[in-house]
């Protein structure tokens, strides 16, 4: 093989095995889920009681 070859190749398995380092290191270290629905922002707890009102009233 030539030595642009080397080269090439050596870049290549570089940047896809740092790509795939960074990924895991960044699932490991994600904070934690929140542990209910309230906690995530989605709805306001007086919202929430509201549309199950609504959807109950349906």
């Amino acid at each position: 093989m030539t030595i642009g070859g080397w080269i090439s190749m050596t870049v290549s398995i570089g940047c896809t095995t740092g790509l795939f380092v960074w990924c895991c290191y960044k699932m490991l270290v994600a904070p934690a889920p929140p542990k209910n629905s309230a906690e995530c922002g989605d709805d306001e707890p007086s919202n929430v009681e509201q549309k199950s009102k609504v959807q109950k009233d349906r």
